[in-house]
């Protein structure tokens, strides 16, 4: 899978592509015969042995890290060269892939609102709602779920507490977001009522009508029962949920099919929260939607090569997860060093976009503050280990942009700045698969 190009359809705010002090004589794109990768084979041998202590305990010392050593000169900040192509060649297809991130309850004031740039595949990485309130999570679902791109893919993020049971367990920090025992109870479940644990090995098929897009799913998506965490709200939403897969399958044709399946994960995740239970229960009746995770969502697209003897079809995987470094003791936070290493160890190695709420050290996290928010370990599984085609993030409103380090794209798709005004486009990456 090749990037063709990435934009931005606003003509007051171009697509900015983030630069570093340290510069590189290269201007070229994808197909630049000289881009290098970056030269140092384990990153995080950046963090001298004395200091790991403090890397993993201090959020400033990643700063010093990507200020103080040898780690910031061998990044390389390209922008792409757009490269001419649209529609299917003889060898592949253009897939259209819109990127948005941190709406936070803002989705009517988006720009381009209510519909988004047209494309293949939506993404969205993370912070739908402000505190994760039940009214807002809904609210997003009914917004993302009436896009009219054919997939639609988004993962949590640290302000949507209620979809992380362990933030909502927490009793210091039920008092802190202002939220009752019993509501807390009701929507990140207890040890007794809990919604259930995932099981990699469960499978279950949704399929909509004519020739519209099935769906497998296995792993993180389906639960022994849910029938039980559904209010009669829900039960009205998976009603709608389930005509509107007729009404999508009925308006898709043949040729443009596209087939969709939830690997089963490498893990057995804890526990989810009840509210997840639900959200689940509703998108299992919607073959275009998908919740991620920790999971790995695998796209089976058409490629007609103009000959209808030699039909075929690629696959585009996807995965997808919540997590990031302690930023302010929010949801789905995790501590530097080994814990984030063990969450980012399971991310296959066939991945062709990421998707994680956080960003990797360098790359869309630079703060206000003057500090950098990324994960380095992050930043080594993406450019030693899983080489993906894109890695798609928000989190930092500041960071919005995009850079590529002659293999992977790196796109901030924040939609709030820093003010929490929803004031950037969504990013538009058009790849050829």
């Amino acid at each position: 899978m090749k990037v063709l190009r990435v934009f931005n359809e606003s003509s007051e705010q171009p697509f900015p592509w983030e630069q570093d002090q340290v510069q590189d004589d290269l201007s070229g794109g994808p197909e630049h015969s000289s881009v290098r990768q970056p030269q140092i084979k384990n990153l995080t041998s950046a963090v001298p042995q004395d200091r790991r202590d403090q890397y993993e305990s201090d959020p400033m010392f990643p700063t010093e890290v990507w200020n103080k050593t040898a780690l910031r000169s061998q990044q390389r900040y390209l922008e792409l060269q757009e490269l001419p192509g649209s529609g299917t060649t003889a060898t592949g297809r253009i897939f259209r892939i819109v990127c948005v991130s941190d709406t936070h309850g803002r989705t009517a004031k988006m720009p381009g609102t209510p519909l988004l740039p047209e494309g293949d595949l939506l993404i969205h990485a993370g912070d739908i709602s402000n505190k994760g309130k039940r009214e807002e999570v809904f609210e997003f679902l009914d917004w993302f779920r009436s896009q009219p791109h054919r997939h639609k893919v988004w993962i949590a993020g640290n302000h949507d507490l209620t979809l992380d049971r362990e933030a909502y367990r927490n009793a210091s920090k039920r008092k802190r977001f202002g939220l009752k025992e019993e509501e807390a109870v009701a929507l990140g479940g207890n040890d007794v009522g809990v919604a259930g644990v995932v099981e990699p090995t469960k499978q279950a098929t949704s399929s909509s009508q004519a020739d519209g897009p099935s769906v497998s799913a296995s792993g993180g998506g389906l639960f022994e029962s849910i029938s039980n965490f559904f209010s009669p709200k829900a039960e009205a939403r998976k009603a709608e949920a389930e005509e509107a897969a007729h009404d999508a399958g009925a308006a898709t044709s043949s040729e443009d099919k596209l087939s969709a399946t939830l690997l089963a994960t490498t893990h057995v995740r804890p526990e989810a929260s009840k509210l997840e239970a639900e959200i689940r229960g509703i998108l299992e009746h919607d073959p275009s939607t998908f919740y991620l995770h920790d999971e790995l969502l695998q796209l089976e697209i058409p490629i007609d090569t103009q000959n209808p003897q030699q039909k075929s079809q690629k696959s585009l995987n996807i995965y997808g997860s919540p997590y990031q470094p302690e930023f302010g003791d929010w949801a789905f936070n995790l501590k530097r060093g080994p814990d984030s290493r063990t969450e980012w160890d399971k991310i296959p190695t066939e991945t062709d976009i990421l998707i994680t709420h956080g960003p990797p050290l360098g790359r869309g996290d630079f703060c206000s503050s003057g500090l950098r928010a990324g994960c380095l370990d992050l930043l080594e599984t993406v450019q030693n280990r899983v080489k993906p085609t894109g890695h798609v993030f928000g989190h930092i409103h500041e960071g919005y942009g995009g850079s590529f380090d002659g293999e992977t794209l790196f796109v901030n798709a924040a939609t709030c700045n820093l003010a929490y005004a929803p004031n950037n486009p969504p990013v538009v990456v058009e790849v050829m698969i």
